[in-house]
């Protein structure tokens, strides 16, 4: 089927050449058609897959083939995984809407421990939830003190004296945090046995410091 193309002078006619060139070759590649060309009587150049008395032949490079490349089995995604996991979310149990707060001791509290025990309870409303596998972890200072479970009351042991917070934090079966209490500082007076009680110098029978001194 001749293609007429019009008479287009300059750079635009020359890149409408082109294009139409490779139109061309693309098309008539595909069933491995002669291509003819020649120049009519207007000065056009015009392009068919039939021959004519002034026709040249224009020589085209066999059509490119594709070989797809095979993917290996195990490199597929397993469809039957991705359902499952997706209805696994699906009929998950959902987070509750849980309430942490460190019940005892109470915040900015002064407390007496000569031997550094320190009770700690924490109130979770409502309770972890078993079925998610939901878990309780104490933070002492920012860190952690035992590994997540299901118990909210902790006794501390050998705590420095000063002043020290505590925080709650919950986490699903995976050890991901779901959520954080608030802050709790409590402030610890250890007795020392090398420290003399206030007015032991002053008992009946002790001289009182410093005295003599300057006699």
């Amino acid at each position: 089927m001749p293609v007429c193309l019009p008479r287009v002078y300059g750079l635009t006619y020359a890149w409408l050449m082109k294009i139409l060139l490779i139109i061309a070759l693309i098309a008539f590649s595909t069933v491995q058609a002669e291509i003819y060309r020649w120049v009519d009587e207007n000065g056009n150049p015009v392009y068919s897959d039939e021959p004519h008395p002034q026709s040249e032949q224009i020589e085209l490079d066999g059509a490119s083939t594709y070989q797809p490349v095979e993917i290996p089995e195990s490199a597929l995604p397993d469809e039957q995984s991705e359902t499952e996991q997706a209805s696994a979310e699906e009929n998950a149990e959902p987070v509750p809407d849980y309430q942490l707060a460190i019940a005892q001791p109470e915040n900015d509290q002064g407390l007496r421990a000569n031997d550094g025990m320190v009770t700690v309870n924490v109130r979770v409303q409502p309770s972890l939830s078993r079925e998610r596998g939901d878990q309780l972890q104490l933070l002492l200072d920012g860190e952690p003190l035992q590994p997540p479970g299901q118990q909210t009351s902790f006794q501390l042991e050998n705590v420095d004296r000063g002043t020290h917070y505590l925080q709650a934090v919950i986490t699903d079966k995976d050890g991901n945090a779901l959520m954080r209490s608030e802050r709790s500082v409590f402030h610890l007076q250890r007795f020392s046995v090398n420290q003399p009680r206030a007015g032991q110098n002053m008992m009946p029978g002790n001289p009182a410091p410093n005295a003599g001194q300057g006699q």
